[in-house]
């Protein structure tokens, strides 16, 4: 054989493990491309409208009793709700329900605000299990600190984990609160625009699984932490304590106390009225 053809053998077999190598890769990236194509941010093109809309409820119609409020008009009824978290510790379903509820928001989890891990609400599966056996309407929340589109994903994928199994007939809530600046919180310095994306990217996914999604915040945290005018197309559940709700913009739900106390209710529960257009 001549040495020529040698190493023309030579070169032909050291090519095969490279070329291998090269193969295994590209299977390797296509495999972890499809399993990852889910946990990608959803592209969402959203539009900022020139002006809010405004709510067209008449609140002088709006009454309590029994701490617990109403509201009735030609085109809407209201119903009674509350919200709890393991903040709670255990609730008495059965006091809630022969308070009056008629639907709960259970605290799915939330995102440390140092460590920004995700936890499950120690008392998540307690309180869906005891409100929803008593035909509660359920609805969750669940408490973000995230400090990026991937994170708020990441946040609403396990959200969506946490409820396999169980009938939620309510929308499904991204709750963002700002911590005070001695508190040192991964999100403090985010921007009004990444707080936005980042709820945006949460409600996106909830509605890709299925859901409706809906932003809870307060007037001023909704008017100016984030961008108002291109959330819109998402339901708001305002929070203010007061008699009457103070924000003259499209809203859904209104939290207007945390101090419970309601109907027997004991202190400490949020408490929380649905209006809910008339078919």
């Amino acid at each position: 054989m001549s040495r020529r053809k040698r190493r023309r053998r030579r070169l032909r077999k050291s090519l095969y493990p490279a070329v291998l190598i090269l193969l295994i890769s590209c299977l390797a990236v296509g495999l972890v491309s499809c399993l990852t194509k889910g946990k990608e941010a959803p592209v969402v093109q959203v539009e900022e409208v020139a002006e809010l809309p405004y709510h067209d409820y008449d609140l002088s119609l709006l009454s309590f009793e029994n701490g617990i409020a109403h509201y009735e008009d030609e085109n809407y009824t209201s119903q009674f709700g509350i919200d709890v978290s393991e903040h709670n510790k255990a609730v008495d379903w059965h006091v809630m329900k022969n308070a009056g509820v008629q639907f709960a928001y259970i605290r799915a989890g939330y995102r440390g605000y140092t460590e920004g891990i995700l936890h499950e609400d120690a008392y998540f599966r307690t309180n869906m299990e005891g409100a929803g056996n008593l035909g509660i309407s359920l609805g969750v929340y669940f408490f973000s600190q995230a400090v990026s589109v991937e994170e708020a994903v990441e946040e609403a994928e396990f959200v969506l984990d946490l409820m396999h199994g169980y009938d939620i007939s309510l929308p499904v809530v991204y709750d963002f609160e700002e911590y005070s600046p001695g508190i040192g919180a991964r999100t403090n310095n985010l921007s009004q625009s990444e707080r936005t994306e980042n709820a945006i990217a949460f409600l996106e996914t909830i509605k890709n699984a299925g859901y409706e999604g809906m932003l809870y915040a307060s007037a001023y945290t909704y008017m100016n932490l984030f961008n108002a005018y291109v959330l819109t197309d998402y339901p708001l559940w305002v929070a203010h304590y007061a008699s009457l709700p103070d924000y003259p913009y499209a809203f859904t739900m209104w939290q207007y106390s945390e101090s419970g106390n309601a109907n027997g209710i004991p202190g400490g529960i949020d408490l929380n009225i649905a209006f809910v257009p008339k078919s």
